[in-house]
């Protein structure tokens, strides 16, 4: 489905290059959820914007990011836009910035009949009650754990093949988290879907992640275990940091 060969990225400060990734080569198959974990500042959430050309003007990379054997890096913007909003969506870690302040969240759903008795189900699935009255709110009027999930039955709604989500359960308690994880583990059970997951919430990793893997420090990709233990991923963080 996915195959990912970032060489290198760097990012532009004030006219010096900063290397910033290396080295970063995986693939993701049907029905897998390929986990990144690594520290605030690695890289993580620049290299999943790199992957549909989202990344700021400052950053420059070389490489290749193929979806379904279609080369993404050298598609228009255009042909991007028309990826993302189809066949990759994102949930980013900061949801309510990735939405428009002046629309009601029923703007960005279907609202036919059937839809909207999907959408109910998503909703409930993922623990929002009042969905009818979530719809009608604006983005600002939601807290951050409830845009997460908000974004989550967004991204789902399309039925893309790819979810890329930075640091989804952040802002939710444990009860919340777990509610997520059954529903991701639902969504990926059918049809021909992956996901790609960025996160330092070890118990979300360990739980939900089908494969495993940690930027380092200097900007490499490290594969783990794909029996890992929770205890284990975080030892690996802790030796990360030294």
């Amino acid at each position: 489905m996915v195959s990912i060969n970032i060489n290198q990225a760097a990012i532009n400060n004030n006219g010096v290059e900063l290397p910033l990734l290396k080295n970063i080569s995986f693939k993701i198959k049907k029905g897998e959820i390929f986990t990144i974990i690594g520290r605030n500042g690695c890289g993580k959430s620049t290299f999943l914007k790199i992957l549909t050309g989202l990344h700021s003007k400052n950053i420059s990379f070389n490489g290749s990011v193929q979806f379904n054997n279609f080369e993404l890096t050298k598609a228009s913007n255009n042909t991007l836009l028309d990826y993302r909003k189809k066949r990759i969506r994102y949930v980013f870690q900061d949801p309510i910035s990735s939405l428009n302040p002046l629309k009601k969240l029923k703007y960005y759903f279907q609202n036919d009949e059937i839809s909207m008795q999907t959408n109910s189900k998503i909703f409930e699935e993922l623990g929002l009650k009042n969905p009818q009255q979530i719809l009608n709110s604006y983005p600002h009027e939601l807290s951050t754990g409830m845009a997460q999930r908000v974004m989550l039955a967004i991204a789902v709604s399309v039925n893309p093949n790819l979810l890329v989500l930075d640091e989804p359960t952040s802002a939710v308690d444990k009860e919340t988290t777990e509610k997520m994880i059954r529903f991701l583990k639902n969504w990926i059970s059918t049809e021909d879907r992956a996901v790609l997951l960025v996160t330092q919430d070890l118990f979300t990793a360990v739980q939900l992640g089908t494969h495993f893997s940690m930027i380092t420090n200097d900007g490499e990709l490290k594969f783990l275990d794909s029996s890992i233990s929770m205890q284990e991923l975080k030892t690996n963080l802790l030796a990360n940091e030294n």
